[in-house]
């Protein structure tokens, strides 16, 4: 029984398939077919194409550095171009200014009426014919004193446009010599000697500004920052020697110290080192002065 029915579905497995014979039903599922492995092929090209188009975070990161970057060197153009301009308006109000300083006051001559009624006019004493003849001794006294205040504002002018002529070529000499210092600077900071950062920049500026005045002190002249950075950065290579030759002191003092306290002492006035001997400092000689000699002998 269990024999018959076994061998009964061994047969209902060997039947074949059976094998759809409606052209239209095999043209649908065909195309079904092709639609549905176009449709996976694009959605693997699509995802392909959004990994190859989506950035990594390091690229991401680097973005965001370099449009960074793009918006800090924008905003410092944009205040560098804004800085130009204002130096350009101050400028053109200086040369403004110097020009209507040094532009000559127009002080009026003096107006004198002569015997006939005539008025004549004269800018000093010493135009005054030596035949003129005023209307009168008043009018010739008022034409004197007059002429003798136009004559000291004249002068009071002249004065003052010297003194002007003066403040603006010192100013245009400073203005100069600040201009190279910058230059000086600037190569300072590109060569490395002179830190980047605006605040440790300025302090060594002012240390070397310091440097000058010192230097003016003592009556020597000193225009190349160049040249006083020089030697600000030589006097402080001297004095860091020094600090550091007066800690090797204080080392040598204290090692020195130690040795005493342990009382190594010879009785007999000497030391014996591997064979050596050492005579004793003599009397009256302390410690501190052998330390002086030795380190002046190095």
């Amino acid at each position: 029984m269990n024999k018959a029915i076994k061998k009964d579905e061994e047969d209902k497995d060997e039947q074949p398939v059976a094998t759809p014979t409606d052209l239209d039903a095999i043209h649908e599922k065909t195309i079904l077919d092709l639609e549905a492995e176009g449709q996976a092929a694009n959605k693997d090209d699509e995802e392909e194409e959004v990994k190859d188009v989506k950035p990594s975070e390091d690229d991401e990161e680097e973005d965001d550095e370099g449009d960074e970057a793009e918006v800090k060197d924008a905003i410092i153009k944009d205040k560098a171009d804004k800085d130009q301009e204002v130096e350009a308006e101050e400028r053109k109000k200086q040369e403004e200014s110097d020009a209507e300083e040094l532009k000559p006051k127009d002080i009026p001559k003096v107006k004198v009426k002569d015997y006939d009624g005539n008025v004549h006019e004269f800018e000093t004493i010493d135009e005054i014919p030596d035949d003129f003849e005023p209307s009168s001794y008043k009018e010739y006294g008022k034409a004197i004193r007059d002429l003798t205040n136009r004559e000291n504002e004249v002068r009071a002018d002249q004065q003052r446009i010297e003194t002007a002529k003066e403040t603006k070529e010192r100013n245009d000499r400073i203005d100069r010599i600040q201009a190279q210092w910058n230059k000086e600077i600037e190569a300072l900071v590109k060569q490395g000697k002179i830190a980047k950062d605006e605040e440790e920049k300025q302090d060594m500026v002012n240390e070397v500004y310091k440097t000058m005045t010192a230097e003016m002190k003592e009556g020597r002249s000193v225009d190349s920052f160049l040249q006083a950075f020089e030697i600000t950065q030589y006097r402080k290579s001297a004095e860091d020697k020094t600090k550091r030759k007066e800690e090797l002191v204080k080392q040598k003092k204290a090692r020195g110290g130690k040795v005493m306290s342990s009382g190594g002492a010879a009785p007999s006035g000497q030391s014996g080192v591997g064979g050596k001997t050492f005579e004793a400092p003599p009397s009256g000689v302390s410690l501190d002065d052998v330390h002086a000699r030795v380190l002046g002998s190095l």
